[in-house]
């Protein structure tokens, strides 16, 4: 009855195999986990009021890379745990998180502009390419366009050797199964979040640059 993801259930089997010592560093630990469990689930979006702290830990790892992400949470397990205090971010964090935010907004806006609608098999979709903001975009532009059934957004950066956008993410905030529509070109995933990989049989449905052709 609960959501779960690879980082959690790691932890749990950890706690379990190789139990430590409860304390304020493992505590924040825990917190961390769980912050990500819920970004990963989508869970952050569906509780009220939203876990917006989930989202925002997710921003700052991707604006961070890995690496220094990595080093910034070691840090502030030590600090905050000496300290004995929840997690939350520094003040240069938020300051981060905060413009990439309005950064986001303004690039949903750009591209609800730009998106094209297309029509098929019963379904009537938004396309979009993306180059940043994968997991945010999808949603947002669902929640803006609720007359359509999903959305299909294109990323840029994967491109096979004959220069085809070949990357096809999915995005729904109805009672669809993505995963069933990824599953017939070769792709998975999620009930609300699929994709798959674009081939000559979808090309003209899904790409931005295919032909606008008759719903199928």
């Amino acid at each position: 009855g609960r959501l779960m993801c690879g980082t959690n259930l790691y932890f749990e089997y950890l706690m379990k195999h190789a139990p430590v010592e409860e304390s304020s560093y493992v505590q924040l630990l825990a917190e961390i986990v769980e912050l990500t469990r819920s970004y990963d689930t989508w869970d952050w979006f569906n509780v009220e009021p939203k876990n917006i702290q989930a989202k925002h830990l997710n921003t700052l790892y991707w604006k961070k890379g890995a690496i220094e992400f990595h080093n910034w949470i070691i840090e502030r397990l030590d600090t905050l745990s000496a300290a004995g205090l929840k997690f939350e971010l520094d003040a240069l964090s938020q300051y981060i998180v905060d413009s990439e935010d309005e950064r986001l907004e303004r690039y949903a806006n750009k591209k609800n502009k730009s998106m094209q609608i297309r029509s098929s098999e019963n379904y009537t979709f938004g396309i979009i390419t993306v180059e940043e903001f994968h997991s945010e975009i999808g949603n947002i532009l669902a929640l803006n366009n609720p007359e359509l059934d999903f959305i299909a957004m294109v990323d840029m950066d994967a491109k096979s050797d004959t220069n085809i956008f070949e990357k096809v993410s999915l995005r729904t905030i109805k009672d669809i199964d993505l995963s069933e529509i990824a599953q017939r070109f070769g792709g998975g995933g999620h009930s609300k979040a699929a994709g798959f990989m674009l081939s000559h049989e979808t090309y003209d449905i899904f790409s931005p640059m295919g032909l606008q052709r008759q719903p199928v």
